[in-house]
């Protein structure tokens, strides 16, 4: 095992607990976002059936 690789190793696992939880929020805040929109236009049909 090369300490070069150890290094790029590290840099990696450095480089993907800083970015994946961001890519993760992002995500989730998206599907989030998309979901309220869908059920807000659903029950805005909804009531305007009503109507």
């Amino acid at each position: 095992r090369t300490p070069t690789l150890e290094i790029r190793t590290s840099l990696e696992a450095r480089y993907f607990a800083l970015h994946i939880p961001q890519l993760l929020n992002r995500t989730l805040h998206n599907t989030h976002k998309y979901f309220k929109q869908h059920s807000f236009n659903k029950t805005a049909k909804g009531v305007s059936l009503l109507r």
